[in-house]
This record gives C-alpha cells, structure tokens and sequence, in this order.
C-alpha cells in the first residue's frame, strides 16, 4: 500500500459512538455498558458502550482480572517505571516483588510507591528462626511475649537498646542462645510466580476493534467462532488463523492494526510494543477504507489513528 495515502490524526475522544443495541458478543438486544478496547488496566483509552454488562463481567473476569500478575506483563512494566513513573506505580502497585539480600528472598509488594517490606529482620534461637517484617514489629513482638525470644521482664528495654543500635545485615546476640539480624535487601525483581496470561486477550481486543469498524456487520455467521471462544473460554479454533507472536523489544506504546487487503480481515494487537496477536477474521466484507492502525503513546497518554484513503 502507497504509504503517503496513510493519514494519521490524534483522536478526539475516547468513546466510540454505538448506534446498535445488540450487544457485540452475545448479539442480544441488552442494555449497554462501556467497555476499554485494550484494558484500562494496561493504560488503554478507546472505549465503546457495545457490551451487555453480564459479558462486560465475563471478559473481565476470564481475560482482564489478574492480567498485570502474568510474568509476560510484569516484564511488560517494568520499562515504564523511568519512561512514566506515575502510570507505573499504577500498574505496578499492589503486585508481589522479590526482594533478596544477605537474609535471602522474601516477598514484597509495592505500597504507596513503596516495597514492603523493606527491610527482614530474623530472631534465631535453638530451635527456630522467627521473622518480622521490620525492626519495630520485633521490638513490639518483645514487649508482648519477652520470653518467647528469651528475654526476661527487666531485659526487655537493654534488648531493645541492643536492636536499635545494631548494624544492619550482621547478626547479634540478643541473648545467650539467641541471636538476631536486620537484613537489608539489595535487589528487587518482580514476581513472576503467576500464571501466564490467557491468549485469549489478544483476541478479545481484536474482535471488538473490528466491532468498531464492521459496526452491524460484526453480527455476521462467520465471526461466531471467535464470540462463542471469547464467551465460553473454549479452543480458538483454526477458522481464526489466531497466531502468538513476539517483537524484539519492548516499549511504551500500544498498537491496533486492521487490514482487510488480504484474505479476511486481519487484526494485529501489539502491546507495550512486544506482546503480539495476530488474527484473521473469516468472511470478505466490503466496508473502507482498507487499513486502520491505533496506536497508544504510554508515556505522552495519547492515541492516534492512521487511515487509508
């Protein structure tokens, strides 16, 4: 395709008017509810109120829910936290972390632009090894049950001095027998323990950016296949040519392309510039222009559309 017969606009606004009232997915004529094209989890702007709220549900809870836990998105992430620091904290916030050090890995989530826990502290005796996740829950774990660590009534505030004054990631005495240490971790990673995300996404951000464009052609016979995969988290059968795709690197950008110039309609979905899906919709429809391209800026928030003529 002439390249210079592409042109790209900002887009005004992030709701699609929907003339229907037929729901896009299970094709009933249901009150309507706004659904995010690519998730607003994962920074997505274009909206439309095509789906019923019981399929809004659905694909939040089979596709969307947990989505940012998946190690392929954690990784997706983690670039942005110097390209956009403020939608990283969003995206990043409340997830598991590992933090390791001289005490070994521990858990961690970030909380308020913070890893929590910060800092391991372990007391040690004969025959266990207790740990707090700070110094203060120690000391108050000492006023409340001295003996459980060895430390009689009048011992408790020496003991205390003891832990207040001593240097980090060297364990000491606090007691004969036992001993205690203040770990301070020295790298992070995220938490990549969590399942990996359902492929379905990319077809469901697929099928409803051809919504957009079809309109009330999306009701065709020959989409079927892909509302009955997306509402029953069924195989997604060869009829759709679904591929899995990888690009080289990531990056701070979300894309959308369609292209009915081949056989079908084809959908791209690329995410955070690395994750791709490909998908070739059944059928030859007539509608123009020939190709469509979104694309998501992460670190400006704006979003373009590139049109044939």
């Amino acid at each position: 395709m002439d390249e210079q017969r592409i042109r790209e606009t900002d887009v005004p606004m992030a709701e699609v008017p929907w003339s229907g009232v037929r729901c896009v997915l299970c094709t009933l004529p249901k009150p309507l509810t706004l659904e995010h094209i690519i998730p607003e989890s994962l920074g997505g702007i274009l909206e439309c109120k095509f789906l019923c709220s019981d399929c809004n549900s659905k694909m939040g809870e089979f596709y969307e829910g947990g989505l940012l836990d998946s190690p392929e998105f954690r990784l997706a992430i983690e670039p942005l936290q110097a390209a956009n620091p403020k939608l990283y904290r969003q995206m990043a916030g409340q997830r598991g972390f590992i933090l390791d050090g001289p005490g070994g890995p521990v858990r961690a989530i970030l909380r308020n632009g913070r890893l929590t826990p910060e800092r391991m502290t372990d007391v040690r005796g004969s025959e266990k090894t207790t740990t707090f996740q700070s110094v203060s829950d120690l000391k108050r774990a000492l006023r409340e049950a001295p003996a459980a660590y060895g430390v009689s009534g009048d011992e408790i505030e020496s003991a205390i001095q003891r832990i207040s004054g001593a240097p980090e990631d060297t364990r000491v005495e606090l007691t004969p027998g036992v001993e205690f240490a203040n770990w301070r971790p020295q790298t992070s990673l995220p938490d990549l323990s969590a399942p990996f995300a359902d492929p379905r996404i990319g077809l469901k951000i697929a099928y409803e950016f051809l919504a957009l464009y079809y309109g009330e052609q999306v009701f065709h016979e020959s989409l079927q296949d892909a509302r009955d995969c997306l509402l029953s988290r069924s195989e997604i059968l060869e009829s759709l040519k679904f591929e899995e795709l990888h690009a080289r690197e990531y990056a701070p950008f979300h894309s959308i392309r369609l292209d009915t110039s081949c056989s079908g309609t084809r959908v791209t979905v690329r995410l955070f510039g690395y994750l791709v899906w490909r998908v070739t919709f059944p059928g030859e429809q007539t509608s123009a222009p020939q190709f469509i391209g979104y694309r998501v800026n992460l670190i400006g928030r704006k979003h373009y559309l590139a049109v044939s003529d």
